[in-house]
């Protein structure tokens, strides 16, 4: 993995986070550490736990645990994923932004047993009250592991989804120019791919299947002479199209 994470964009939400959690009136602030796992994401699901690994860190970490005190945050992740996280474990020290962050420490996941790190973990994260994504599940004997060392602990659980959203809600102004041009290109590709394919398949009185129409909307998305200039690399579906017609879209 050449990618690090963006030391600067860290600190800067990670302190926001932290804000977040220090009002009272908040179920977040109920909590005296929180928690955010998340296993193998096999059906691409959108999650808050998910969301706030991007929003924090700028990359999807599977097989992850990470928790949250007020002065530290400790990470089980594998050998690589613990290299994408050096500038915020190294970096600390050399900027002068890191001033109110947490101190973060990781630990190298096993791929058979966890028992030694859950307990290193448990160590910091050591609060009664822990604030998660109490409905969210995932796949994978790893979070299994997690799940099964979490019930034996008898801790007491709030849920932190509304208030999590509500913190990552507001958009930073590359945010909103990136959201801007994603709503640019769904447009277009409405008007020159699916607009212009249903009136050429009406006008010549045919037939398309729902699954054809769609996949041309998915392809469309490769070909770099429809993205508005933007880098294929930086495109993607939010969900495979969902083509419906008949009136019966149950």
């Amino acid at each position: 993995m050449s990618l690090s994470v963006d030391r600067e964009t860290f600190y800067r939400r990670i302190k926001r986070f932290f804000a977040g959690w220090n009002k009272e009136s908040a179920k977040l602030g109920e909590a005296d550490a929180v928690i955010i796992a998340v296993g193998k994401n096999d059906e691409d699901q959108y999650s808050k736990s998910v969301t706030t690994q991007i929003w924090l860190m700028g990359y999807e970490m599977t097989d992850t645990v990470i928790g949250f005190t007020k002065e530290k945050m400790v990470v089980i992740t594998s050998k690589t994923k613990a290299e994408f996280l050096r500038p915020i474990i190294d970096g600390a020290k050399s900027s002068e932004n890191a001033d109110g962050t947490p101190e973060v420490i990781v630990l190298i996941r096993s791929k058979e047993d966890n028992t030694e790190n859950f307990k290193k973990f448990y160590e910091v994260v050591n609060g009664e009250t822990i604030g998660s994504f109490s409905k969210e599940s995932f796949a994978g004997p790893f979070f299994s592991q997690y799940k099964k060392d979490f019930k034996v602990r008898a801790k007491k659980t709030v849920d932190i989804s509304v208030d999590v959203g509500i913190i990552c809600a507001a958009k930073e102004d590359h945010e909103v120019n990136s959201m801007r041009k994603a709503a640019r290109l769904t447009t277009e590709i409405f008007k020159e791919v699916y607009k212009s394919n249903l009136m050429e398949t009406i006008d010549a009185d045919k037939k398309i299947r729902h699954v054809k129409m769609s996949a041309l909307l998915e392809d469309s998305l490769k070909d770099q002479r429809k993205l508005l200039g933007i880098d294929p690399q930086h495109v993607e579906p939010c969900f495979t199209p969902i083509i419906q017609s008949g009136g019966n879209y149950k």
